[in-house]
């Protein structure tokens, strides 16, 4: 999406600049491939944190997003029923 600082800055700026480039850039679909990178720490606080950061994402942008990834992703979910 053209962000040249896509490594910098804290977890909340990250989510700024994410969701300024998705409404500047008219994004109307989200698509995380390598989902399952996300399970590198597998502990249920890792794992509520990152499903609570990607509801929190999808209630703000309000578009559809597409996880994409191994079916072991899904624990991500299964720890926010």
């Amino acid at each position: 999406m053209g962000d040249l600082f896509f490594d910098k800055g804290t977890e909340k700026t990250k989510r700024v600049r994410i969701v300024d480039y998705i409404e500047s850039k008219g994004v109307e679909l989200l698509i995380l491939d390598e989902f399952n990178h996300l399970l590198d720490s597998d502990t249920k606080c890792v794992l509520q944190k990152v499903a609570d950061w990607i509801k929190g994402l999808a209630n703000t942008i309000k578009n559809p997003i597409i996880l994409s990834g191994v079916p072991d992703a899904e624990k991500i979910f299964k720890v926010n029923i």
